[in-house]
């Protein structure tokens, strides 16, 4: 369709002006659509798999994530790997940060949904202000955290995932997602503190793991991430 990496990025504003309502199911869905429409046109160099799950222990891709994680990459760059683009980038402006707009037209929207099929970490980082929007979604989890409910495993995926496909596609968006006090010391105090029910294991790994992949990735990218010091 399209209109729908659009349609997907609307609806976690939407769900984000509806924070203090019903719109936990809204959020969690919309941050999926985002993150399995990047695993279906990211490169296939840059798919990261966060889920402990589905990763398949013959995949080349896979195994050289998981278990060699060293400072080389034989990733081809991103400007190998995608078609180039003339779309501008949105300036910042007094509204909302994270908020999107497609220029108010239906051309723009359509431009960039286009833009999304070939390149969908460049819109999404470019265009669509997906840092801060996932920065307010933390903020929102936060809080909901802080009122003792849990964060839906498959929503924390979805975040890890996401932060990790842009990460691979530019080196300065892994420093970026470091660097952004909105991102990584939530993460970090959420996925790495102990169980507190009465499981034998100390840590829970549906959460640890994304989280820790999604580290190694960002500091995969640059030495300046890797030489940074939790919690960030």
């Amino acid at each position: 369709p399209p209109l729908l990496p659009v349609a997907i990025r609307c609806i976690l504003d939407e769900s984000l002006a509806l924070a203090h309502t019903s719109s936990v199911a809204l959020l969690s869905q919309g941050l999926r659509s985002v993150h399995c429409l990047m695993k279906l046109f990211v490169h296939p160099y840059h798919v990261v798999n966060v889920n402990p799950s589905t990763i398949e222990a013959n995949d080349p891709f896979q195994i050289y994530a998981t278990s060699f994680m060293s400072d080389i990459s034989h990733v081809p760059s991103g400007a190998e790997l995608y078609p180039p683009t003339t779309i501008t980038p949105i300036e910042k402006s007094g509204t909302n940060g994270s908020c999107y707009r497609a220029d108010s037209s239906a051309a723009s929207a359509e431009s960039d949904s286009k833009v999304f099929y070939n390149d969908p970490c460049w819109i999404l980082l470019s265009r669509m202000r997906i840092l801060p929007c996932l920065s307010d979604v933390i903020a929102g989890l936060s809080n909901q955290v802080s009122s003792e409910s849990r964060i839906q495993v498959a929503t924390l995926q979805s975040i890890c995932g996401i932060l990790a496909m842009l990460a691979v596609r530019l080196p300065g968006a892994a420093l970026a997602i470091a660097n952004h006090k909105g991102l990584l010391p939530f993460l970090t105090s959420y996925c790495l503190s102990p169980r507190s029910d009465e499981s034998s294991e100390l840590f829970d790994t549906q959460n640890v793991l994304p989280f820790i992949i999604l580290l190694c990735t960002l500091a995969r990218q640059s030495k300046d991430v890797a030489g940074l010091d939790m919690p960030f």
